[in-house]
């Protein structure tokens, strides 16, 4: 079989067979265009076929991409501005159609509002903490100064508001300290003013650090004394003592 175009310049398909018992051969000859109807036919079917289907599936993946896309898009935008700091962000369901999108939007809707209790609730205790704090700071300040208070009161008489003889010890302590680590000369005077008398009277006793504060006070008081023994309205300067003996007359100076 083969095609070629015949006598009459018509293109055709032909076949031939000869018969040697008669001499004869015989030639069968068929348009080209005839003999391949069918088959055309067939292809200009299935390519229409094809294209139908095409067109479908663009159809469809066009429907789908619209039911999907926009509404992805929305979570993207939505999610962009939750991650910005808005609160309170939603996506309206009644326009998606897809169920799987509306499971995610219901999800993110669901994220958001937790979010946002979440939010406000840090901020509530937020504010909480800071009215505590407040509060607590107002009370430091009143125990401070309540405490201030008391201590003025622990180390002044109630009655003349001079100080007492607790602050008394703590400065002579203080000052003895200072004394020996400085070696700068450090003095006590005590003073007696006796009341209910017509005539004021004041008598005085001196004394230098020379071992410790109990024997400062001591030759300091014995000194006191000794001025009180002498007639009062005096003043006794005790000597450098470790012992803290008596002073003799001779030691008594007016």
């Amino acid at each position: 079989m083969n095609d070629h175009d015949n006598d009459r310049q018509i293109r055709v398909i032909g076949s031939h067979r000869p018969f040697a018992r008669f001499g004869w051969t015989v030639v069968i000859e068929q348009p080209y265009d005839v003999a391949f109807a069918p088959v055309v036919s067939s292809l200009n079917r299935v390519a229409v076929l094809n294209l139908a289907i095409v067109l479908l599936v663009g159809l469809l993946a066009s429907r789908i991409a619209g039911s999907i896309g926009k509404p992805l898009c929305s979570l993207s935008n939505a999610a962009k501005r939750l991650s910005d700091g808005e609160r309170g962000v939603e996506i309206d369901e009644t326009s998606l159609t897809s169920d799987e999108v509306n499971v995610l939007t219901r999800t993110f809707n669901e994220m958001s509002l937790g979010l946002g209790r979440n939010a406000r609730e840090l901020e509530e205790k937020q504010r909480a903490i800071e009215s505590a704090n407040s509060e607590l700071r107002a009370k430091n300040e009143e125990l401070s100064d309540v405490n201030l208070v008391l201590e003025q009161l622990s180390i002044t008489d109630g009655l003349t508001k001079l100080h007492n003889h607790r602050y008394f010890q703590e400065a002579i302590t203080k000052e003895c300290k200072r004394s020996s680590r400085t070696k700068d000369p450090l003095c006590l005077i005590l003073t007696d003013i006796p009341r209910e008398q017509e005539q004021l009277t004041v008598s005085v006793g001196v004394a230098a650090l020379s071992c410790d504060r109990r024997q400062l006070f001591a030759d300091a008081d014995a000194a006191l004394y000794a001025a009180k023994d002498a007639g009062r309205n005096g003043l006794v300067i005790a000597p450098l003592t470790t012992d803290g003996s008596e002073l003799s007359g001779d030691e008594r100076a007016h």
